[in-house]
């Protein structure tokens, strides 16, 4: 028969009698809190630090929007028959009238 650390005598031998868990389960309790509230409080912890690094990383990176180039149409004409605005580049040219289409610098002559 195995003895456990409050001298009862038992025949099963559990490692929360062993002497060195009641060592530490009385040194939990000096400090007020139970193996529960412990856990809480790593769980919290780590979060805390999570979180701390996570801010870090996005003021690393800076703001997102102010970084993206921003896309160069160039000049745009307006259509002679119906008004849409083009890119100067995609407009077809008839004299000094641009159009947005090759149909429409055809019904407008």
């Amino acid at each position: 028969m195995l003895q456990t650390a409050d001298g009862r005598c038992g025949r099963f031998f559990t490692p929360t009698s062993a002497p060195f868990m009641h060592a530490a389960a009385s040194a939990r309790r000096d400090f007020g809190y139970t193996s529960s509230m412990f856990g809480i409080r790593v769980l919290i912890f780590l979060l805390g630090i999570g979180l701390v690094v996570w801010i870090l990383i996005r003021l690393a990176k800076g703001p997102g929007l102010a970084k993206k180039p921003q896309k160069k149409v160039g000049d745009m004409v307006r259509c002679s028959h119906c008004g849409v605005y083009v890119p100067r580049g995609e407009a077809v040219q008839d004299g000094d009238r641009y159009f947005c289409c090759r149909e429409h610098r055809d019904t407008d002559r």
